[in-house]
């Protein structure tokens, strides 16, 4: 008797998943930073720094937040915005708790950063 195969159904719009769960659970960071990396995927700039800066308004020590400003702000061209985002994720990646996460997010911002200051 051959097996049936199962295909796991694979949600195609994101944003509407994120918006799902940010009306479910609106304290949610996670959700607003899920749905900052959508929107950037999509080259939607200001959207992902409007949902980004949620995440930090709920969370302003969230490494996750600011790096994702800093990100959606570079390639927006606000060079200001992006470095300040950027040093405020090496600031709590030097202050944080999780050292593993930190290292990385605060490797990665600093890269950010040499990178605006060429």
């Amino acid at each position: 008797m051959a097996k049936k195969q199962v295909v796991e159904q694979v949600p195609t719009d994101f944003l509407a998943a994120h918006q799902q769960e940010i009306a479910a659970h609106p304290d949610s960071i996670v959700a607003f930073v899920d749905k900052g990396w959508s929107h950037l995927s999509r080259g939607e700039y200001d959207q992902a720094l409007e949902a980004f800066g949620q995440a930090a308004s709920l969370d302003s020590h969230s490494i996750d937040a600011q790096y994702g400003l800093g990100a959606a702000a570079r390639l927006k061209g606000d060079k200001d915005r992006a470095i300040g985002a950027f040093q405020r994720a090496v600031e709590i990646s030097e202050a944080g708790t999780d050292a593993i996460k930190g290292t990385m997010m605060g490797r990665m911002a600093r890269w950010s950063l040499r990178e605006l200051h060429k």
